[in-house]
């Protein structure tokens, strides 16, 4: 179980539309099934003293995020995530020192990890593959060879079928601090909860 402070539908929307229009074409097609999302999330324990969705500081513990983060990760794999995708929104293809597992949709970067029983994996990956802000990271109920991805490979023509495969959003807020967390997926079998202490 997680605890997560319950967003607007609305102002989620919103906040995640600044962050995915920012990104790649999958990002971009995503932002027109924002209207699926049925629960939205911050990925915090904490009170907020001011709880509109923007990118100031509001001196969130980091690793509490990151830990519920794992937590989510982990109830998602339990309803069918198989794959996290990662935008990197800084590097583009014809960066000379490109490493690891990515993909690339026309000059942007994908990066990957298939998502095993721990969630620890994929925050690492949520933290090193981006910035910051935007983050735009996707679960994915489909496995990284489902989706087309293939080190050093082009996953444009299959922008589709990933944006298709996709069952949660995570972009950040608060300058990085925490994750908010949009999904479709309502009341996800009792695997994620999201209770406002």
């Amino acid at each position: 179980m997680w605890v997560g402070r319950t967003v607007g539908s609305d102002a989620a929307a919103d906040w995640a539309r600044r962050s995915l229009l920012q990104g790649s074409l999958i990002a971009q097609a995503l932002v027109h099934r924002l209207d699926e999302v049925s629960t939205a999330s911050l990925l915090t324990r904490q009170q907020i003293s001011r709880p509109a969705l923007d990118n100031v500081s509001r001196a969130l513990s980091v690793a509490d995020s990151d830990r519920i983060a794992s937590d989510v990760l982990r109830a998602m794999i339990r309803v069918g995530g198989k794959t996290l995708i990662v935008e990197d929104e800084l590097a583009r293809k014809s960066d000379p020192d490109l490493r690891g597992d990515l993909a690339f949709v026309e000059d942007r970067v994908l990066r990957w990890t298939a998502l095993q029983s721990d969630g620890d994996e994929g925050v690492r990956l949520m933290q090193t593959a981006s910035s910051g802000f935007p983050l735009n990271a996707y679960v994915c109920r489909s496995t990284p060879a489902e989706l087309g991805l293939i080190p050093q490979g082009s996953v444009t023509e299959r922008v589709p079928d990933i944006v298709d495969a996709v069952l949660a959003i995570f972009v950040s807020a608060y300058d990085g601090e925490t994750y908010l967390l949009l999904t479709a997926l309502d009341p996800f079998d009792g695997s994620l909860t999201s209770v406002d202490p």
